[in-house]
């Protein structure tokens, strides 16, 4: 053990500040900006410890399961917030209470000082999952000679997700200060349930490593890596784009390597939980990169990162997975048994059943279109599951139904990413 020491220079932190408040609504497709928040007090419980005795002493100490909530403090919110505090829109300009709570996310930005640099030392992004709002008071008091505004208050509740080979929580934070190194990445959720993932490489100094390339794999749900973008230099406003995720969690690894020495380290970000509950199978897509580091923050990217089709399938879908590898079974004279030879094909094929409604004409006309296509297509499915595959569609129409019954078969082939 070194000689330990105190109070060293840039060791002198602190904590301050909320802001860059996100509101996120239907499992993270529709994030809005939070103004007039003036606080976020974060409400532990549980975790209290239980002694079991025995033989006449301490045996052991058990803990409880620890649980999250939150205090939001706020001047105002934004209007998509009303269905998540039990209102709802009547009629433009007519609110109704007592309505159903709705779910929601939430996101905000804490600022860590130091000694040296203030407030601009780092920063920590929270990510706060499952949250439920309960119902608080409201106060109206008439105005007076001493100005004052209502300002608004409400409890929040939190319901643990699942983080792979961890326990599950409702709670994660990012520092800027400590993700760097070995290929760091910021990911964020793009449009049509694709990622955006933003690779860097820092030193011990917090700066960018020089020399450096980065590349960005997925992890499929196989163990496999697939690349997704290489060659990438090192700098803060490069993005990559992702146009087909896992629908559970997006697993990615960030790999740095040095152009001199050909060093090669990596880094693999916690997985981004995605939480589609339908099916998405994409078609005729097109799909890039983009730098943001010469543009204005307010400036849009000219070509999208990604285009194509796309058909999103909610219902319950029935999903029967085979596997038909290639294999002989050679019989020789004096064996008991076959031996076996095996080839290179998996011979991977699904067959996918569901009930549209027959008012779904989106869908229905996705779907059509998706079944004249010639060509392949990328299918996910919730389980994490996700492949390039052949497609057949069949549809079965009758007059009088109110569900229209449909079947894909799929086969597994060759693809990138």
């Amino acid at each position: 053990m070194g000689k330990l020491e105190w109070d060293k220079i840039g060791e002198r932190r602190y904590e301050t500040g909320v802001d860059h408040v996100v509101l996120y609504k239907n499992n993270g497709n529709s994030a809005y900006a939070w103004n007039g928040i003036t606080g976020i007090t974060e409400n532990p419980s549980g975790a209290e410890p239980s002694i079991l005795w025995a033989n006449n002493k301490k045996y052991m100490t058990l803990m409880s399961v620890e649980q999250l909530g939150l205090t939001i403090e706020a001047y105002t919110y934004p209007n998509e917030f009303l269905g998540c505090i039990g209102k709802e829109e009547l009629s433009p300009g007519v609110l109704i209470s007592q309505q159903e709570h709705e779910h929601f996310g939430l996101s905000y930005r804490t600022l860590v000082g130091n000694d040296e640099r203030g407030n601009d030392y780092a920063y920590k992004v929270h990510l706060v999952y499952n949250c439920l709002a309960s119902p608080t008071e409201e106060n109206h008091a008439s105005t007076s000679d001493s100005p004052d505004i209502s300002p608004f208050s409400w409890e929040i509740d939190t319901t643990p997700v699942e983080v792979e080979n961890r326990q599950s929580t409702s709670k994660l934070t990012f520092s800027s200060s400590d993700m760097k190194k070995a290929g760091m990445a910021n990911v964020l959720r793009g449009i049509e349930d694709s990622c955006i993932i933003r690779p860097y490489c820092e030193d011990e100094n917090e700066k960018l490593a020089a020399n450096v390339r980065l590349a960005v794999y997925r992890k499929e749900y196989t163990g496999e890596f697939v690349e997704i973008a290489s060659g990438i230099e090192n700098t803060h406003g490069h993005y990559v784009t992702d146009p087909h995720p896992a629908l559970d969690y997006a697993r990615y690894r960030i790999v740095a390597t040095d152009i001199k020495t050909g060093a090669v380290s990596y880094y693999d970000p916690p997985g981004y939980p995605i939480g589609e509950d339908g099916v998405i199978i994409q078609w005729s897509e097109a799909w890039s990169s983009f730098d943001s580091s010469l543009a204005n923050e307010a400036d849009e990217v000219a070509t999208p990162p990604w285009t194509g089709s796309l058909v999103r399938l909610p219902y319950n879908v029935d999903v029967s997975d085979k596997n038909d590898k290639d294999v002989a079974l050679v019989k020789y004279v004096g064996r008991k048994r076959p031996v076996s030879y095996y080839g290179t094909q998996l011979g991977e094929t699904s067959s996918w059943k569901m009930e549209v409604p027959s008012n779904d004409e989106e869908t229905l006309y996705a779907l059509r279109r998706l079944a004249v296509w010639m060509g392949d297509v990328y299918a996910r499915e919730p389980s994490g599951t996700g492949y390039w595959a052949h497609i057949k569609v069949s549809i079965s129409q009758t007059h009088c139904a109110l569900t229209i019954p449909v079947s894909i078969e799929l086969t597994r082939v060759e693809g990138g990413a």
